[in-house]
């Protein structure tokens, strides 16, 4: 299965905490759309599952890619690797800096070289991190040797609110809002839940399946018409 395939497969997961909510408020008759009393707000933590579970989709997405590339990236010109890369076997290898990598990545050149260290940075190192925001994003694709990867999803993706800025300012906000119901239970300071809409939840998977669908195009070399 590849990084994209189950990267929908998740994203379809997350969507399904949208259709559990409307389908419990009409087995409650409560109707599709309008304010909950406070004995049914609970509800409101169906919406809240699929901000998490979408935003989880893309950070799983981007370390299976990871997993995927960094093997080629190892096999490849050693002349052309990622400085972030060389960087990353320093803290798996016994190696000095980045260009006795350099000098020495042809001793791992062999059948199972460059998985053996992929799996060490896989184990070591990549499973520890998340890469969800904007900046830790534009790092793990650094690795496989994009300078920017959300300036280049930005040159595929037309219309208002699609340059660098909106695209990494939007993804922030979703992302500390996963964080926040994820480790604060999504409290304000008053100790009461933070509102939130199931649409604010349908525009989150929206939006990660729109950076994702870019972001796989570019890895793949893949068409951006629909």
């Amino acid at each position: 299965m590849t990084p994209y395939e189950q990267f929908k497969i998740n994203k379809d997961a997350a969507a399904i905490y949208a259709r559990t909510y409307l389908e419990l408020r009409q087995l409650k008759l409560l109707g599709s759309r309008g304010t909950l009393s406070e004995e049914n707000k609970y509800l409101l933590w169906l919406p809240r599952a699929g901000v998490v579970g979408a935003v989880g989709a893309l950070d799983h997405y981007v370390h299976q890619v990871l997993y995927e590339k960094i093997p080629e990236k190892l096999r490849g010109n050693p002349a052309e690797l990622p400085e972030s890369l060389c960087d990353l076997i320093l803290r798996v290898a016994s190696l000095k800096n980045a260009v006795s990598v350099r000098e020495n990545i042809h001793f791992v050149q062999s059948a199972t070289g460059p998985d053996d260290i992929a799996v060490a940075i896989r184990d070591k190192v990549l499973q520890f991190e998340a890469f969800q925001a904007p900046d830790k994003i534009v790092r793990a694709f650094a690795f496989l040797g994009y300078a920017d990867i959300l300036e280049d999803i930005s040159a595929t993706w037309q219309g208002p609110n699609t340059d660098r800025r909106d695209i990494a300012k939007r993804l922030d906000q979703y992302v500390k809002r996963r964080n926040q119901i994820a480790h604060e239970g999504d409290l304000q300071s008053t100790h009461r839940p933070r509102p939130i809409t199931p649409m604010y939840a349908s525009d989150c998977l929206t939006f990660v399946f729109n950076l994702v669908w870019r972001l796989n195009g570019i890895l793949y070399g893949l068409s951006f018409e629909i």
